[in-house]
């Protein structure tokens, strides 16, 4: 494709991308976590492949849950600045459909990976910083590279075990610590399309704009604050038909998806019922998640700072060693949220003899990483 074709034209990024630098096997199990099922399975050996070989890292770019087709990210240029603070800048190109563009209307997961030598690093501490090609940042996060052995560099280490066992330098331990809190959700957003057909574009339009100003006076007597209900995106495509290889138009279909906020969970059954009511026939996902993560972020962090000690405490005893104190602490963490399974909403809609579909939410679970450079002292 054409640079011209690479636009990004979507108002707002999607929640869950995930930008990352990985480096050892403690960075691919996160990445797993990260990553949907459908990122992990194409792509998963691939990347695990590159990351378990000590020689390798390496840069993943995933745009997060697209609605539809014609969304793209792809890797264009990884820059290593060896400086006073070194920084490793990765240079991402973003597609978003075009006005009036076809795509297909199915859920993509668009993602780019690419392997790095590890010798190309910088050594100890520096940050990874993700821009797109206006320069402006996607993501930026402080890392650490993985201890190697001198005078080899090809020979790095992969757990803070074997980093102490392999010849740490003396006085100082590097560990990382991971921590886990579970957590009831008490927000659920609700994304839904409105869609019309006809033979005509503005027909197809109108159409739509009849359900959908249906749906947002049903929305605005359900009571809810003003702000819980935006706009994601809108299209307007053909429909075409085959026949013996040849296509021809045979009408066009007007779309808009939108998203609901909800911070009464006990209702969220009864806001589908409503949206379904109001000839809905699109609920494409329902995300939980919680109205003030810190106080969650808090107890993960605490847990991996627990964590940390543990770890350097115990490696620290094993050696004839002791902590004295703590010389650098990063936070590493990267949240993660749990969508209600596609499956499972369309069943609650034909529920029989229900008034209103249920959502029992799973428990949240958000998580911290930490990576705490200890000082020592022999006994």
């Amino acid at each position: 494709e054409t640079q011209r074709s690479w636009r990004w034209q979507t108002e707002t990024d999607f929640p869950d991308q995930y930008f990352a630098l990985l480096m050892d096997p403690a960075d691919l199990r996160l990445a797993r976590l990260a990553l949907p099922d459908a990122v992990w399975s194409t792509h998963g050996e691939e990347l695990s492949r590159w990351v378990e070989d000590p020689d390798t890292a390496a840069v993943v770019a995933y745009l997060g849950e697209a609605p539809t087709g014609g969304y793209g990210i792809s890797i264009r240029q990884v820059r290593v600045d060896r400086g006073f603070r070194p920084v490793v800048t990765v240079v991402v190109d973003r597609r978003s459909p075009g006005p009036g563009e076809f795509v297909t209307m199915v859920v993509t997961y668009p993602v780019d990976m690419v392997p790095i030598p590890q010798d190309g690093l910088p050594q100890g501490t520096f940050t990874v910083r993700f821009v797109d090609g206006q320069g402006r940042v996607l993501s930026e996060q402080r890392v650490a590279a993985p201890l190697q052995d001198a005078p080899s560099r090809k020979s790095r280490s992969r757990t803070p075990e074997s980093s102490a066992n392999q010849g740490e330098p003396e006085g100082v331990l590097r560990v990382t610590g991971y921590g886990e809190v579970t957590i009831a959700p008490d927000r659920a957003t609700v994304t839904f399309t409105a869609v019309g057909r006809g033979d005509t574009a503005p027909a197809a339009q109108q159409e739509m704009n009849v359900q959908l100003n249906s749906v947002l006076r049903a929305l605005e007597a359900f009571g809810l604050p003003e702000g819980a209900v935006r706009t994601r995106q809108f299209t307007l495509n053909p429909r075409y038909r085959y026949d013996s290889g040849q296509s021809s138009i045979i009408g066009y279909e007007a779309r808009t998806q939108l998203e609901v906020r909800l911070d009464q969970l006990e209702r969220l059954g009864e806001l589908v019922q409503t949206l379904v009511d109001n000839g809905i026939t699109e609920v494409s996902r329902i995300e939980y998640s919680l109205q003030d993560v810190r106080a969650a972020q808090a107890a993960a962090l605490r847990e991996a700072a627990d964590d940390a000690r543990w770890r350097a405490e115990t490696l620290a005893e094993a050696l004839g060693q002791r902590i004295v104190g703590i010389a650098e602490i990063y936070d590493q963490s990267q949240g993660t949220a749990q969508p209600v399974p596609l499956t499972a909403m369309r069943a609650a809609f034909t529920a029989e003899g229900a008034s209103a579909p249920e959502f029992p939410p799973d428990q949240l679970t958000v998580r911290a990483q930490v990576l705490v450079v200890f000082q020592t002292a022999r006994k």
